[in-house]
């Protein structure tokens, strides 16, 4: 086999020893500097990126390359919670590109706290610092920027605000009440699960009566802001659930807790920790 004479592998030595000795005396230098420069722009970075050894660069410095480089709003959310649930459609919906912290509940990161004293899930912090921590304004944020569905109609703002107050509001008492009772003596959940009932699940399935969905014949913010609510009504005792003379209702849920946008949405992540990479909705 020919081997290189020892001059060609010192030729190809000379300049990976100048190119190390450049990133490693000035280049790190120049790149936090382009990071604090308000002109900065998504190419330069990008490009930056492509012709710097990234695998040199320390820890720290990369983590700050990605977050001011992308600039992107950062979600805080929890998995199985109903109201991050619904934020996490409207945002996949739109194809928006967000930075995503799954938290959990009994160790909430400091950042989450000082973003919103509610510290409560779903909590989006956008470019400019502020912040949505109501997951109605979060989808609406989100469907603002690209709706091509046409989920948030002008004409249907009145009815999704109906249809959301009462979700948000009693249904979600009796949800509650239904779902901690759970396990415990029937005479103990049936109040709560029969008020659930009462308050809005037959309303929806008279609703669902002339239309497949809430609304109309195809999905709007009523139907993906309730989805997540019903869903988890009907997983406290999916056997009871499946017995309710509410067919057009469990077609509804099986309808769209199956379809790609719903699963993409529920996949798992491991709880996010200060000083770790971020991950994307």
């Amino acid at each position: 086999m020919l081997r290189p004479s020892a001059g060609r592998l010192a030729g190809f030595a000379k300049p990976l020893r100048t190119a190390r000795s450049q990133w490693t005396s000035g280049s790190r230098a120049t790149m936090l500097m382009e990071l604090n420069n308000p002109k900065r722009t998504e190419h330069t970075c990008v490009r930056r990126r492509t012709t710097l050894p990234t695998r040199l660069a320390p820890e720290s410095v990369r983590m700050s390359l990605i977050s001011v480089r992308h600039g992107l709003p950062v979600l805080y959310s929890f998995r199985r919670c109903p109201y991050a649930i619904r934020a996490r459609l409207a945002i996949k919906m739109a194809g928006v590109a967000v930075l995503h912290r799954e938290v959990l509940l009994s160790h909430k990161p400091a950042e989450l706290l000082a973003a919103s004293p509610k510290a409560r899930v779903p909590v989006l912090v956008l470019r400019d610092g502020s912040v949505l921590d109501e997951s109605l304004d979060i989808m609406r944020w989100a469907l603002a920027l690209h709706d091509p569905q046409g989920w948030a109609r002008v004409d249907e703002q009145e009815a999704v605000q109906f249809w959301t107050g009462r979700n948000d509001g009693p249904f979600k008492r009796a949800l509650d009440g239904y779902k901690y009772a759970s396990g415990l003596a029937e005479v103990s959940l049936q109040a709560p699960r029969d008020e659930a009932v009462a308050l809005m699940l037959a309303p929806m399935e008279a609703k669902l009566a002339p239309h497949r969905f809430l609304l109309r014949d195809s999905p709007s913010m009523a139907d993906m802001a309730l989805l997540p609510f019903v869903r988890q009504f009907a997983a406290c005792d999916a056997e009871w659930f499946g017995r309710l003379p509410l067919k057009r209702l469990q077609a509804w849920l099986a309808h769209l807790t199956g379809q790609p946008l719903f699963e993409s949405v529920m996949s798992k992540r491991a709880p996010w920790r200060p000083g770790e990479m971020d991950t994307w909705v």
